[in-house]
């Protein structure tokens, strides 16, 4: 068990660093990228802990890890992106533009990268992280599991509390906007515009960003975000909300205001 915690952690440790460079490469600039603010991914910790405890009996057959890596890794992030979405009501990542994608959330290109990836690991990193696992002391190995697992576990619980409060933001500028259509309903009964609202009724979402009474709303929101509600929305620019059309606008348009900060 000792062994498979201080995996889950280095894993979890080169995992942010893939995904930091990745975006280095892409976007051109550091982005700390995940959704903790602690420099780990643990959903590669805990997809490489599953590699490693489940290709045991044939970890020399390069075929296999790769076979093992893509469904193992498609399969966590499968399950991990729909949880999100279903806790959070948010889109993390989203592959729907890619071919062979189920759901937006995993596609066959990334599939193969992640067993190629899981298949280099597991045959050439990972015996050599073993050995330097046993050169350290017993009790040096349970301290620093138990520095990191106290740090990861205080930071999820922060972040979460965070993205809720997000949330709520959003719940009441969609509140807001729920009003005030309601109130142009009842006008728009009394004065009969009736083909006024045939030709204006599909840009009314499109277009409430545009009213200056809202964007003023949403821009003192955006001024109240905490440093990790910041932090979120630019290591993950394409967050967009599933509860409706209005929400996702709301979340692109703090997106990409935080973006040009």
């Amino acid at each position: 068990m000792i062994s498979l915690l201080f995996y889950f952690h280095v894993y979890a440790f080169l995992g942010w660093c893939i995904e930091v460079t990745y975006q280095q490469l892409r976007r051109g600039k550091f982005i700390n990228r995940g959704m903790l603010a602690g420099p780990y991914c643990p959903i590669y910790g805990f997809g490489m802990v599953f590699l490693i405890l489940f290709t045991k009996s044939f970890d020399e057959n390069f075929f296999a890890l790769f076979f093992a890596s893509a469904v193992f890794s498609s399969i966590l992030e499968l399950v991990t992106g729909f949880l999100l979405d279903k806790i959070f009501h948010e889109r993390w990542w989203d592959y729907s533009k890619e071919p062979l994608n189920i759901g937006g959330y995993i596609c066959l290109r990334f599939s193969i990268i992640w067993g190629f990836g899981g298949a280099i690991i597991i045959k050439e990193l990972h015996p050599l992280i073993e050995k330097f696992m046993q050169l350290l002391p017993n009790n040096l190995l349970i301290f620093l599991i138990l520095g990191f697992s106290v740090s990861m576990f205080v930071d999820t619980i922060l972040t979460v509390i965070h993205i809720k409060g997000l949330n709520r933001e959003v719940d009441k500028l969609v509140k807001v906007y729920e009003a005030h259509e309601n109130m142009r309903k009842v006008s728009d009964k009394i004065g009969k515009r009736i083909s006024y609202n045939t030709a204006k009724a599909s840009n009314r979402v499109q277009s409430v960003l545009e009213d200056p009474d809202f964007r003023e709303r949403a821009n003192r929101v955006h001024e109240r975000f905490t440093r990790t509600q910041r932090r979120l929305f630019k290591s993950y620019p394409n967050l967009r909300g599933t509860k409706s059309e209005l929400q996702e606008k709301i979340l692109k348009f703090w997106a990409d205001k935080t973006e040009n900060d």
